[in-house]
């Protein structure tokens, strides 16, 4: 029976993402703010985001891949691998306050 772990992996993904402070218990975005959090797909490479457009406790998952990860809070970073059924992809996240860093991969 051939199942695709990515299930495993992005379960653990969101672990890691919440042993790094971006748990879903925290609220997202600014002070005030009542946006609710969001999923984005990126396509693989790098990428920025101001911390208008993407914030902390929002979702982004690779498109191609099965990877995904939740965005940290200022000055921290997570990241992740998974495997599907046709293939890998990574993600990695980091929060710099004034810029969001996604660097995506497909394999």
């Amino acid at each position: 029976m051939n199942r695709p772990r990515s299930v495993c992996v992005l379960a653990g993904v969101a672990a890691l993402a919440a042993g790094c402070g971006a748990a879903g218990t925290s609220p997202s975005g600014e002070a005030g703010s009542n946006r609710q959090p969001v999923t984005i797909v990126v396509a693989p490479g790098k990428h920025r985001f101001d911390p208008t457009e993407l914030r902390s406790g929002d979702t982004v998952r690779c498109r191609g891949g099965v990877a995904g990860a939740m965005v940290p809070h200022a000055g921290s970073g997570v990241s992740g691998n998974a495997d599907g059924v046709a293939g890998s992809s990574s993600i990695t996240v980091v929060n710099r306050g004034r810029v969001i860093v996604v660097e995506c991969e497909v394999f």
